[in-house]
């Protein structure tokens, strides 16, 4: 949930495209039902991380952003298949990933005319 334009508004991932969508309906439904106080706003480096595990886990396809998913999803197994927590090493490489994914993907999403596309969230 973020404030865009003066009101709030939930960011929605679409499923089949990976783009954000907003939702103002849903942000007022939230609002009703939660103190702002209960809220616990996300850093953009922590928003990256969701937004590009989710994409990586549901999105396909082919080109740079899916070779870069592929490998993030690689190290997830690892990690999973030996049964331990990532290493301090595959910390830091995951979020370099992601951030690298998420400016590529954002990128696509600007070039195509998405009007939610943001690749610059780290820069500012």
């Amino acid at each position: 949930m973020a404030e865009h334009d003066g009101e709030a508004t939930v960011w929605c991932l679409d499923p089949g495209t990976g783009a954000r969508i907003t939702d103002r309906d849903l942000a007022r439904e939230i609002a009703r039902d939660i103190r702002i106080d209960q809220l616990n706003p996300l850093t953009p480096r922590q928003f990256i991380d969701i937004v590009e595990t989710i994409r990586a886990a549901t999105l396909t396809g082919d080109g740079a952003v899916f070779a870069l998913y592929e490998t993030i999803i690689a190290i997830h197994a690892t990690v999973e298949a030996e049964q331990r927590r990532p290493t301090p090493e595959e910390m830091a490489l995951l979020g370099g990933l992601r951030q690298r994914a998420y400016r590529m993907f954002e990128d696509e999403l600007a070039r195509g005319g998405n009007p939610a596309a943001e690749p610059d969230l780290l820069v500012t």
